[in-house]
């Protein structure tokens, strides 16, 4: 044992002075007789080298004697065992002294100390789990020898003992290395217990058969340490007796036990939601994977929840909390997954009052439980000794500058909203301000909708011309829409039109259908519903109600991105520079005017509002009652979307795959990733409902890819666990998963419900990247059509001239880069390591990362197919809006040129987008009147004639043959029954069309007649137009494509394929106009003009005896 008392130990060799300290006697030395550090000696001192291994059998030594201990590997020594301990961990890499925000460990506490004024401000906190408190001054140090040389300081104190304070010491250091592990398994075995049982009494207090301290000790503990105070040694254990578990968990690996009646602090990694408890910090993160969603609610509903308090009383609370709260983070080491530690962040930068902390706090003689679940954005004391300064004194405020959060700025992190309704700030000015902006997305909505609906009168002169001239302008598919509208409405009642809706045998020839099933026209049966009940009949006709609430749904589609726009950027000025791209980028962006009836006029809105709603949803300030609301908004706004669309398993399927790369570089979590898979599972599965079970939505791929992506989710549980490298490999590991899955749910689901709807499609998509020429009819029909071709490259012209493009490029470069950085450093950050986020400086917004991806993918298929550039123009308006009144990127750019400022950050935001909408005022306002008053008018006679003479010379029940465009305006305008139409999402029906246009084929007038009257044709329309077609090149013919399907070779001078064989007929549309004795004997002509040609279909007789002898003997 090392005793300590009055008597001085350190003589110098030539006086007789003696020392208290060994520094004492070097100073002494060099002073009075010029001896250098390394000569000094030490008299009356017998040194004596000994190992480390002999030191560890605890031989005691009394009087003077020096002790010298001495490495056993190479040849170091040192006066105390300790240094030669602290020594040996750099042979045996024992290093138990771990920094709290990095892999950093040593071998001492001052080097850890040392390393951590390496880190930023909010990271120089050293987690010390134990301490050795001064009873005379409050002092307080992490390990003995520094109370020991402390203590010394008290020697001209008359009431200072030390006997009793020297035993005491000596006691924990002997007990420091006699029994470093004991403690350790007792723990263990504490955290092992059931969840939330209490303690036994003997975990909590050690006795070692040592004698009881003497009276003069102080009554409240032992080692004169006050009753508050939680001892533990912070020394580790020897190497072979080392528990990994208790490394990892703390710094301090092996607490010894205690003295009599001293009672020991165990840090326990405990959850809030079930009570699970483990001394080791990964466990628990492993464990705490099971309540991610509870854990978000109670983040989410803390404040909420809480009971209001005045300001005056807040304040009182604050400052009692603070010191506590504080001096308990500093004691835990814990870790907070990166999803919860950024919620918790953004939460906090929206209020600057204190969070309550769940945990409880370390007391002596209990168990401390730190809550994972609850962190705080307040940065550590700076040093040490502020650290200890607040152990000392719980009850004293701290100072302010010690509790002020720390200001990161990051450009993807911090939101810089002027708008302050927005975040929660119902002050008069936010809601003026506020006001304003929701009041220039409805005028610029109403401006859009005025705009497109006068270029639809004018080009028209919709309101002077006649009913059927108006019918014929609903063009191609629009017509056939149109045409259930106008169904309902001359229908007696809405229950006899609904049943001749689900009965319908006069679309389809022969054949009774349920329009309601097949086609996506619930809006036309809404609306025709609305305007029966409505009395607005003797104010507004049918036509106009119907015109009215497309172009309606235009100001609709402008507010939506005006919103995206707002909450990506804060700004409301650049929902309004969204709006005026989205107007003047007319020709890009819709083709409402034109195309009234067509499906994604009235989906569009739909989606716009939909990514507005999981914008919103997506940001980290909503409550949990405003997380609710955005959850319905956006299941009304998928289920209208998919209601009003057949193709939207197409556009949600793109949805999907952004939702599951997000989900796979952390910048969702579990709960908004799987809510967003329920939105889109729960809307389709409605739409399927309404749809009488339509099996073309069960059999979609988008469904398939939700059920396989939760189950290989659910399955794969480590997915998010390891370093870079490992993430990446599993992450291809689940993503191969996923799609193989996928496309066995796919194949199994249509096998098993045979559907054959979307055939076609997947025809369309696989011809269109194999780049390679096909034959099959359907996949070429799409292909051949300018709108399904690349995008040409004048509409990157005319987006350039609105100054669209120009923003948008650098905004998309910008945020990818930012973006992949962040989803790097997320995936290199392993979840149950030590290294954790430097702020959010990693992090980024969610809601931006949605967004950003929703304009690149959009924009790929854009780009693919140009008949959707419709969804990414008007996207693309919100995403250079957002760049150019964006705070985050503007720092970025003002910090580049060392120029940043708020002051001039504020006037670059407001005044750029100003500046840009009054460039395009002034160049394209006196476009836009011009196009205003342009006057055309609709002229088409021969169409009228033929819809005139078909609705009065013909039956109402004749059916008629043709192309798909013509026979849905016959639809229309005349009522009569078709044998085939422009809705292509059937199998039976792409057959009987292409069976229908061998009439422009090179075939027999008896195949022809033959082919019609299966169909159930009376009469057949020919169009010179496709006769004689000139529109499309070589082979993109219809007529070319027909030859090409019947093996025969195309007309005109060019080049065939070497397997085709000349046809044995004449085209058909061609000769029956010669009026030859084969084709007259089938077709009678019944109506003619310049572009139509009318035929009625003959009885064909059946052959007599007498003619099969005369056709015999004919040679």
């Amino acid at each position: 044992m090392i005793h300590h008392c009055k008597t001085r130990t350190y003589q110098c060799k030539q006086c007789p002075e003696t020392f208290h300290y060994k520094s004492q006697l070097r100073s002494h030395d060099r002073e009075h007789h010029s001896v250098r550090d390394d000569v000094s000696a030490l008299t009356g001192v017998a040194e004596t080298v000994v190992s480390v291994e002999d030191a560890d059998r605890g031989t005691d030594e009394e009087g003077n004697a020096q002790k010298v201990f001495k490495c056993d590997v190479c040849n170091y020594t040192s006066s105390t065992y300790v240094g030669v301990r602290n020594h040996r961990r750099i042979h045996n890499s024992d290093k138990p002294y771990r920094c709290c925000s990095c892999d950093f460990a040593t071998t001492n506490m001052n080097s850890l100390k040392s390393h951590m004024r390496r880190h930023p401000q909010g990271h120089q906190a050293v987690q010390l789990l134990e301490q050795y408190r001064c009873s005379l001054c409050g002092y307080v140090c992490s390990h003995p020898p520094s109370l020991k040389s402390h203590m010394w300081k008290h020697a001209g104190d008359q009431n200072y003992n030390y006997e009793q304070v020297n035993k005491a010491i000596n006691e924990a250091i002997s007990q420091s290395s006699r029994a470093p592990h004991k403690l350790a398994a007792v723990v263990e075995s504490a955290a092992e217990g059931p969840a939330g049982a209490p303690p036994p009494k003997e975990m909590l207090k050690l006795d070692p058969p040592s004698p009881l301290p003497p009276a003069g000790l102080p009554a409240d503990g032992a080692s004169g340490f006050p009753a508050d105070s939680s001892p533990c040694i912070q020394e580790a254990p020897p190497p072979q007796q080392k528990d990994p578990e208790q490394s990892k968990s703390c710094p301090c690996t092996g607490p010894p036990p205690p003295t009599p009646t001293m009672e020991y602090c165990v840090l326990l990694f405990c959850c809030c939601i079930c009570g699970f408890e483990s001394t080791s910090k990964e466990r628990l993160m492993e464990h705490m994977k099971e309540h991610e969603g509870a854990i978000i609610s109670i983040i989410l509903n803390k404040e909420q929840q809480a009971e209001p308090q005045p300001s005056l009383q807040r304040a009182q609370i604050q400052q009692q909390r603070e010191p506590e709260v504080l001096g308990e983070r500093a004691r835990a080491s814990q870790r907070v997954h990166p999803c919860y530690q950024r919620r918790r962040q953004r939460l906090q930068t929206q209020e600057n009052k204190p969070r309550r902390s769940l945990g409880l706090q370390p007391r002596a003689g209990r168990r401390v439980r730190t809550d994972p679940c609850q962190t705080d954005s307040r940065p550590p004391p700076n040093n040490m000794t502020t650290l200890r300064h607040r152990r000392a004194s719980r009850g004293k405020e701290p100072a302010a500058a010690e509790v002020q959060p720390q200001q990161h700025s990051n450009c993807c992190t911090h939101h810089h909203h002027p708008d302050g309704s927005l975040q929660g700030d119902w002050s008069w000015g936010s809601i003026i301000w506020t006001s304003v902006g929701l009041s220039v997305s409805v005028g610029l909505g109403l401006l859009c909708c005025i705009y497109v609906a006068t270029l639809h009168e004018n080009d028209l002169w919709f309101s002077n011309i006649k009913e059927v001239e108006r019918e014929i302008s609903f063009r191609t598919e629009c017509g056939l829409y149109y045409s259930y509208y106008k169904q309902m409405l001359q229908a007696p009642s809405v229950q006899e039109g609904l049943l001749e809706l689900i009965h319908d045998n006069l679309t389809e020839s022969r054949r009774t259908i349920n329009l309601l099933q097949r086609m996506n026209i619930y809006q036309e049966v809404f609306l025709s519903v609305l305007y029966r009940s409505l009395p607005i009949k003797t104010y507004l006709e049918p036509v106009y109600f119907y015109i009215y609430t497309v172009f309606s749904l235009q100001a609709v589609y402008v507010i939506a991105l005006y919103l995206t726009a707002w909450l990506l950027s804060g700004s409301w000025l650049a929902g309004a520079l969204a709006g005026v791209w989205y107007i003047l980028n007319r020709v890009d962006t819709t083709r409402v005017e034109f195309t009234i009836s067509l499906r994604e006029n009235w989906s569009l809105p739909f989606l716009a509002l939909q990514v507005a709603a999981i914008t919103c949803y997506l940001r980290p300030q909503l409550t949990s009652l405003q997380q609710k609301v955005m959850v319905w908004l956006m299941f009304v706004t998928t289920f209208c979307f998919c209601l009003t669309w057949q193709f939207n398993q197409f556009i949600l399927l793109v949805q999907a795959l952004i939702i599951y790369s997000l989900d796979c570089v952390d910048l969702l979590t579990t709960s908004q990733v799987t809510t967003l898979y329920l939105v889109q599972v729960s809307g389709l599965l409605s739409v399927w409902l309404l749809q009488f079970c339509n099996s073309m939505i069960l059999g979609s791929l988008v469904l398939s890819f939700i059920v396989a992506a939760l189950f290989v989710r659910h399955c794969q549980a480590d997915l998010k666990v390891g370093g870079l490298l490992v993430r990446l490999s599993k992450i291809l590991l689940h993503s191969v998963l996923v799609f193989l899955l996928t496309f066995i749910i796919n194949y199994l689901t249509k096998k098993a419900l045979q559907v054959r709807s979307d055939e076609h499609i997947f025809k369309f998509i696989k011809s269109k990247f194999a780049f390679r020429p096909t034959r099959d009819f359907d996949a070429s029909l799409y292909l051949c059509e300018e709108a399904f071709g690349l995008l040409p490259l004048d509409t990157l012209e005319r987006l350039a001239d609105t100054l669209l493009l120009y923003p948008y490029i650098p905004t998309l470069l910008l945020l990818s880069g930012t973006l992949a950085i962040a989803a790097l450093k997320n995936l290199s950050r392993s979840e149950g390591g030590s290294e954790e986020k430097d702020g959010a400086a990693e992090a980024f917004r969610p809601d931006v990362a949605y967004n950003l991806l929703h304009t690149l993918l959009y924009g790929l298929v854009a780009f693919s197919t140009m008949r959707m550039k419709y969804i990414w123009t008007g996207h693309m308006c919100a995403v250079a809006a957002h760049g150019v009144c964006s705070a985050e990127l503007w720092t970025l750019l003002l910090r580049a040129l060392r120029c940043n400022s708020r002051i001039l950050l504020r006037i670059v935001r407001y005044a750029v987008p100003l500046l840009v909408i009054g460039f395009l005022y002034f160049k394209f306002w006196p476009k836009l009147m011009n196009e205003l008053s342009e006057l055309r008018e609709f002229y088409d006679p021969d169409t009228v004639e033929l819809m005139t003479w078909i609705s009065t010379k013909t039956p109402k029940q004749a059916v008629f043959a043709g192309s798909m465009q013509l026979l849905a305006g016959i639809k229309l305008c005349t009522g009569r029954v078709l044998t085939n139409h422009p809705h292509y999402e059937d199998k039976d029906l792409r057959d009987r069309t292409r069976q229908v246009y061998q009439v422009y084929a090179r075939r027999s007038p008896e195949d022809v007649h033959e082919i019609l009257r299966a169909a159930g044709a009376d009469y057949v329309v020919l169009e010179n137009s496709i006769c004689y077609e000139r529109r499309h090149r070589r082979g993109c013919r219809l007529r070319d494509l027909l030859d090409l399907a019947n093996g025969h070779i195309m007309d005109g001078p060019g080049e065939n394929d070497p397997d085709l064989a000349p046809a044995q007929h004449p085209r058909f549309c061609e000769a029956v106009q010669t009026d030859g004795a084969a084709y007259a004997a089938l077709f009678t002509r019944t109506f003619q003009n310049k572009t139509f040609h009318v035929y009625r279909l003959k009885k064909k007789r059946r052959k007599t005896p007498r003619s099969l002898s005369e056709s015999a003997a004919a040679p």
